[in-house]
């Protein structure tokens, strides 16, 4: 299936052929696309989330200093700037 979309003139428009020309997205279209976008921009938070937690449960389970995986854990939490408040909630600093 071919699918192609291209910003003319400061408008969002489509085409599902490739030798057609380009015709505008309705504000439907459009209203449908955020609404993806905003369910996706919600999964990945989840998702996020739930790897740093584990990030989190790895870095308590092992030493960061003596073990591998905490080694890991440790960093990945540093590079990012986020650590843990003392009830275990997410905290980026």
């Amino acid at each position: 299936m071919y699918y192609e979309e291209k910003i003319i003139d400061g408008v969002l428009c489509y085409r599902n052929r490739p030798r057609v020309e380009f015709r505008p997205m309705t504000a439907e279209m459009i209203t449908a696309k955020l609404s993806n976008l905003r369910n996706l921009v919600s999964q990945m938070k989840t998702e996020k989330n739930t790897l740093l937690n584990t990030l989190h449960r790895i870095q308590s389970v092992y030493d960061w200093q003596d073990d591998f995986a905490g080694k890991i854990a440790h960093e990945v939490l540093t590079q990012f700037n986020y650590s843990f408040n003392e009830n275990g909630s997410i905290v980026s600093e």
